[in-house]
């Protein structure tokens, strides 16, 4: 074979490996964010509940501060992919309305564990799985739930117990649609310059 023959294929490789890296990491980094998330939350649960709400704050305070500077910089245009860069501060927002959401429920469960039926034991994370069974829910036309066959992990009872998914679900869609009005006007900047 060739060396120029090899080279091309070495580079169509490496362009394809690149592309590939493009397109998963913005899914794939939230995905494990949120499986580490989920699983500190938990443990920090287990310790004391007051330690798990202070953690869940100092990780979505951390989750903000990403977001912010997320968000300066699709607006500011310093970033090279602001599609890939809106994918990650959408995922990023519906990280941390998980993390609030859940705890807020979590809360009132303990509170109040008549506002939610939940079949078997129940600790944080089986709220943070509510959420994102949620989010899937909420995807339009994917039907996800239900080509999935997933269970609801748990069913809010209660008014009180509504309110918090009423939430999560606006900050959704608040979410959505910045992160399409941000991406939109960053490429916008790159067609015009």
């Amino acid at each position: 074979m060739p060396v120029h023959t090899v080279r091309d294929l070495v580079r169509a490789a490496t362009a394809v490996a690149r592309r590939t890296a493009q397109l998963v990491t913005p899914v794939l980094l939230p995905l494990l964010t949120y499986a580490l998330f989920r699983w500190t939350l938990d443990l920090a649960a287990t310790v004391h509940v007051a330690f798990g709400a202070a953690l869940a704050t100092v990780l979505a305070l951390l989750v903000v501060v990403l977001i912010t500077t997320l968000t300066r910089a699709l607006r500011r245009h310093l970033t090279r992919h602001p599609g890939e860069d809106a994918v990650h501060q959408f995922l990023l927002i519906v990280l941390l309305a998980v993390a609030l959401c859940a705890w807020v429920s979590y809360a009132l469960y303990l509170a109040r564990p008549e506002s939610y039926g939940i079949p078997g034991s129940s600790s944080i994370a089986t709220f943070a799985d509510f959420y994102g069974w949620v989010f899937l829910d909420m995807l339009p036309l994917l039907r996800v739930s239900e080509t999935l066959r997933l269970t609801v992990p748990l069913e809010p009872l209660t008014l009180a117990a509504r309110l918090p998914v009423l939430g999560f679900r606006v900050l959704v869609l608040a979410a959505a649609v910045e992160t399409v009005l941000v991406w939109r006007g960053a490429v916008r900047r790159d067609t015009i310059a």
